[in-house]
């Protein structure tokens, strides 16, 4: 199987044998819906579309001080508030393993049955 042929950057969706355009290959971004043509400018793309927060490190410390103070923690993936930073941080992991199917983005994760009063 040929790797290079498979390539798709993370945050995109790879769509092969578009009969109904000119294009063979297409990709498209989660982040910003963006439709890219060809494989270089997908890895562009890639380069500067990143997700709003990938780690709770690239939180301003006053926006992390407010959350803390509000004990409002909101997922950039779905929908769900925690009311812990602890219990927002292991739910950001669940979206951002590999476990978590990246056909799904955007949409709620099943409740957690230790924190499931916590959305």
């Amino acid at each position: 199987m040929d790797l290079k042929k498979l390539f798709c950057p993370p945050f995109m969706t790879r769509i092969d044998n578009m009969s109904h355009t000119e294009y063979k290959t297409l990709w498209g971004c989660f982040i910003c819906k963006k439709i890219l043509i060809t494989k270089t400018a997908a890895i562009n793309h890639a380069n500067i579309c990143k997700p709003p927060i990938t780690k709770e490190e690239d939180i301003s410390v006053e926006k992390l001080q407010n959350m803390e103070k509000n004990m409002s923690f909101p997922c950039k993936y779905c929908s769900k508030v925690k009311t812990s930073k602890e219990k927002w941080i292991k739910h950001l992991n669940k979206h951002e393993t590999s476990d978590y199917d990246i056909n799904n983005w955007g949409e709620d994760l099943p409740d957690e049955s230790s924190d499931s009063n916590d959305e």
